[in-house]
């Protein structure tokens, strides 16, 4: 008796749910009494928070979808000053720092790439903004986003590296990058056959020149607003797929994995990006110099590349027609190669000529600055010594090198044929490829492609490592 009246003394209910639950009551009363949609969305983010906190790798989902479906649209368009997945990542920044911090998710990063990072970072977008700011340049609203731009990168990177706690959450993020890119390839393909309702979509929320212009040219844009921004992607996409489809087990990732590679090797083709294709076979062969197992995955690799090669003729002659002049033409240089040639010689190394702007940069935004007749370098080497310099230059270089180190080092301690090795030499070899391919085009600011390639990094980091 003495000890049931003991344990009626020392027990305590816990009330903490029952306020929580009141507190939420009234607030979502107060929300609908202002407004019907408050309350709806007070319930949508409650139910956001939920399932974020049971699954923290939503939030990668989240983005993921964000950039392929609003990184296309223009910066001040459907939402003032923003490009509109801009802020979601901020949200979901927000959201997965909390969620890191408070369970202790954020485990130790190689030193060697928080060097390449911080090296990245300080000298691409914090001191070229102090030196702007120290000469008194005048800095609307795109230069500063010009400017802060890597920032964005490394935070993608970071939530990719920290919010998987496993190779299978992991595996989770590449179905849905995936999926992002099958609607790429949807997208891509109805702008091709002319379907009024996806060719007035895109014209409607990805307006730019290249959209309007692509019917002429016979290529297509998707929802990514240019052509070698869609050709990039799903080069990274296909090289993922490539080597990530025999590691799959489960049956329904199998499939949607196929129909991303299926759709994007069709849609691939159609961008036209005669650069893309020959970066998808330049980074085939360094994963195949790395990795000669699979003899069988070449020569299957090669006979799907030349049906769809012979099933896409038609288009592939009249590119070449265009990029050679046809018959009329004995060039050997194609014409897009010879008109950057053009820009770079009569535009941009004189402007950068003059008083030394090389050491400091002329714009940090190029396309709305009005200082040049052509908004694109057609280079992403040109583009860095024109946006902030020298130093912006010297700071890509040395975070490419030491990244392409850390990598390979990873990739040579991994096991050949598992998940780490399989990531890690993807990572490498489009490293190398995209360095390469920046020759010609501005490949480490399209956006979009350049979205996906960071969140392929941020997976890397971690990879093999899994926590309960």
């Amino acid at each position: 008796m003495a000890l049931s009246l003991r344990r009626r003394r020392d027990y305590r209910p816990d009330y903490q749910p029952y306020i929580w639950a009141l507190l939420f009551g009234l607030t979502l009363g107060l929300a609908s009494v202002v407004s019907p949609f408050a309350g709806l969305g007070l319930i949508l983010a409650a139910v956001g928070i939920f399932v974020t906190l049971r699954k923290p790798i939503v939030l990668c989902f989240v983005h993921i979808m964000a950039v392929v479906w609003l990184s296309g649209m223009p910066r001040d368009y459907i939402i003032p000053v923003f490009v509109p997945n801009e802020p979601v990542l901020l949200l979901v920044a927000g959201m997965g720092f909390l969620i890191i911090i408070l369970s202790n998710r954020s485990g130790q990063t190689p030193a060697r790439l928080v060097a390449a990072l911080a090296i990245f970072i300080v000298g691409t977008s914090i001191l070229p903004t102090m030196l702007f700011m120290l000469r008194g340049f005048k800095m609307g609203i795109g230069d500063i986003f010009g400017l802060i731009a890597p920032v964005q990168y490394l935070v993608v990177l970071w939530l990719f590296a920290n919010l998987p706690k496993n190779d299978d959450e992991r595996m989770e993020i590449l179905q849905v990058m995936y999926l992002g890119s099958t609607m790429v390839s949807l997208s891509a393909i109805g702008q091709f056959l002319n379907i009024g309702f996806v060719t007035s979509f895109i014209f409607r929320f990805y307006p730019s020149i290249q959209t309007e212009t692509a019917a002429e040219y016979g290529r297509v844009t998707s929802i990514l607003n240019a052509w070698n921004s869609l050709g990039n992607f799903l080069m990274i996409i296909l090289l993922l797929i490539i080597l990530t489809f025999p590691l799959i087990k489960k049956r329904w990732h199998r499939y949607n994995t196929i129909a991303a590679g299926g759709l994007g090797l069709l849609a691939f083709f159609l961008s036209g990006s005669f650069a893309s294709i020959g970066g998808l076979l330049m980074a085939f062969i360094v994963t195949r110099y790395f990795d000669r197992r699979n003899l069988k995955q070449t020569i299957r690799l090669a006979v799907i590349m030349a049906v769809a090669g012979i099933i896409m003729a038609p288009l592939i002659t009249t590119r070449l027609d265009y990029q050679f002049g046809g018959s009329s033409s004995n060039s050997v240089v194609p014409q897009t190669l010879s008109h950057r040639f053009k820009l770079w010689q009569t535009l941009f190394f004189p402007a950068l000529e003059r008083n030394n702007n090389w050491i400091w940069g002329i714009t940090p935004n190029l396309a709305s600055s009005g200082i040049f007749t052509w908004g694109w370098t057609e280079n992403q080497y040109l583009y860095l010594l024109i946006r902030s310099g020298i130093i912006s230059l010297v700071a890509h270089f040395i975070w490419v090198i030491m990244t392409m180190v850390w990598l390979y080092r990873k990739m040579r301690r991994a096991t050949v044929g598992s998940f780490t090795f399989a990531l890690t030499l993807g990572a490498f070899s489009l490293m190398l490829t995209l360095t390469l391919m920046g020759m010609t085009n501005e490949v480490f600011t399209n956006s979009g492609s350049i979205d996906y390639y960071w969140m392929l990094l941020g997976l890397t980091v971690k990879v093999g490592v899994n926590d309960s």
